[in-house]
């Protein structure tokens, strides 16, 4: 009872949460029915080169197999059946887009998993109990050296690289190269100064928006996925039904994210006039 608690608690708060918000046709459209109209992917089959992520996704599958088969052919245990059971939950990150920063984020409780059972399998090869000690200090020192490494890195870099920081409202402590910063701070004077609702359709938008401290759902992130059910469908209703407005597109010649939805794009061009151009955007309205 208790565990089955563990997990409703959780998840009825989501839930009281997402009513109470008015949010829960929101949750359906963008996790469930978007998911349908969710065309780009890289196949997990991918990450299966002889790279360090490459060897991870191998252990990664080879962890869940063996997880399973201990829990149902040995020993239902049900430590490990939480785990698994959240680590195969988390991995749903890393699916359709099975890319090296989706599969990271994704297989974290598995990873763990996969150390757990490699010092517990040299635990039950030591038989006596001196070594057993000697074995949990050592991964314990080594846990602890890895994560003074890290910030120690991370605190150099920071020192290290002040004149680099951003300016920027909300990007301050953020390197960023002149560049960028000169980029966003043109592109958001434009925005400032326009009378009308200025648009960027780009998977950068939000870049632009966040020192302005503006939002616009669906289009600051641009992205298939990210737009819900019928999403380019939805926009492109929304646009063509929407005046006084203008858009920011990338111009021919940048590179544009491949998970650009290209159909919203070709509408403007199409059906709306280009007036101007802002630093590496062409304007529509």
């Amino acid at each position: 009872c208790a565990r089955l608690l563990g997990v409703m608690i959780p998840v009825g708060a989501m839930l009281i949460y997402l009513v109470a918000n008015h949010a829960m046709g929101d949750f359906i459209s963008y996790t469930i029915k978007g998911v349908a109209g969710f065309s780009n992917y890289i196949s997990y089959k991918k990450l299966l080169k002889p790279t360090v992520i490459g060897v991870l996704a191998v252990l990664v599958t080879m962890t869940m197999i063996g997880a399973w088969v201990h829990i149902i052919v040995k020993e239902k245990d049900q430590k490990l059946l939480s785990m698994l059971a959240y680590g195969m939950a988390m991995l749903v990150v890393a699916f359709p887009i099975s890319n090296e920063i989706h599969f990271l984020i994704g297989s974290y409780i598995l990873l763990l998993m996969l150390a757990y059972a490699c010092v517990s399998w040299i635990e039950t090869r030591l038989h006596h109990e001196q070594w057993k000690k000697i074995v949990a200090i050592f991964v314990q020192a080594f846990l602890m050296m890895v994560a003074i490494g890290f910030a120690g890195v991370n605190y150099y870099q920071y020192f290290t690289k002040s004149e680099l920081y951003s300016g920027l409202n909300h990007y301050q402590y953020i390197p960023a190269s002149p560049g960028l910063e000169k980029q966003i701070e043109e592109v958001d004077q434009y925005i400032e100064d326009s009378k009308e609702e200025v648009l960027i359709l780009d998977a950068s938008a939000a870049v632009y928006m966040i020192p302005l401290e503006k939002y616009h759902k669906d289009y600051d992130m641009l992205l298939k996925g990210n737009i819900g059910e019928a999403g380019e469908e939805k926009l492109i209703e929304d646009i063509s039904n929407t005046e006084g407005r203008k858009y920011l597109i990338l111009k021919d010649g940048y590179s544009k994210n491949w998970q650009t939805p290209w159909p919203i794009i070709d509408f403007v061009k199409e059906n709306r006039n280009k007036v101007s151009e802002v630093s590496i955007f062409d304007i529509y309205e």
